[in-house]
């Protein structure tokens, strides 16, 4: 590997899963990448994500024993598809102001599916449907 990777994360955060963690942990220590993203964001409802939740929360006990750097909340899941509204983003703005602690903002691109090839998704979402994408500067 000529260059090797900044940080870890997994597509729908796989990564933190009881299965995996472990030996993610310890191969991300053994190639010195020290950043982990551990989403752990309390808005969620969703119940997919409130697993994906809980068990970041266990996974960064063993971050933890590896030495290994993260973000103590996470903000991104909240504002996916539907969820990316204004007021939401505004909801997070506040936590991040509120809370004075390493937090991590990720966000998707906007950039439109096509129904064909694929692109951000498996198909249009409602917020690239609409193709009005709004840029803050935080």
């Amino acid at each position: 590997m000529e260059k090797k990777p900044r940080h870890i994360d997994g597509h729908q955060h796989i990564h933190v899963h009881p299965m995996i963690v472990e030996i993610v942990a310890r191969i991300s220590k053994q190639f010195r990448i020290n950043y982990i993203r551990a989403p752990n964001n309390e808005m969620v409802e969703n119940l997919f994500y409130k697993t994906i939740v809980n068990q970041t929360k266990l996974a960064m006990k063993i971050f933890d024993k590896y030495s290994l750097i993260y973000s103590n909340y996470f903000i991104g899941i909240k504002i996916m598809d539907k969820e990316f509204t204004l007021n939401n983003i505004e909801k997070c703005l506040k936590i991040i102001k509120k809370s004075n602690q390493l937090t991590e903002f990720m966000c998707h691109p906007g950039y439109p599916c096509d129904p064909f090839i694929g692109g951000c998704g498996t198909g249009q979402t409602k917020m690239n449907e609409k193709m009005n994408i709004i840029y803050y500067q935080v």
